[in-house]
């Protein structure tokens, strides 16, 4: 069974709303995960007492923790407690297309985002184009 280390986001930074905040608490997240992490084998980032996580902000996050390349650390990911929480962090995965680790809360599962594909018009069936 893996051992969850739980980082409220309010630990990271006060205010989740910049790409800034979001480069000081990624740094902030990696204090924390080299001092007590070290017998967790999941880290969840809890967005859960923000009052808003901007979108920029989470993608900071993300792109950085992608980047970790450090094989003796926990996987990284995100506790969210709400739909729209989940659908933030699928959009931002996907368009990174990155596969993140998340937990919908109070299911305890561990998810992975899907990345998706964006869907590409055929030019054919638009009339008057090139290839009609």
């Amino acid at each position: 069974m893996s051992r969850l280390l739980i980082v409220p986001i309010g630990d990271l930074t006060p205010v989740a709303v910049t790409r800034a905040r979001g480069a000081k608490a990624f740094e902030a997240l990696m204090d924390v995960v080299r001092q007590s992490g070290q017998d967790a084998s999941v880290v969840l980032v809890d967005t859960s007492g923000a009052k808003i996580v901007s979108g920029s902000f989470l993608d900071e996050l993300v792109v950085r923790i992608d980047q970790i390349h450090e094989t003796s650390l926990p996987k990284i990911g995100f506790r969210v407690n709400s739909g729209a929480e989940e659908a933030k962090l699928e959009r931002v995965c996907s368009l990174r297309k990155i596969k993140c680790t998340y937990q919908r809360w109070p299911d305890s599962t561990l998810k992975t985002t899907q990345v998706r594909r964006k869907p590409q018009p055929r030019v054919a069936s638009y009339p008057g184009s090139f290839f009609s």
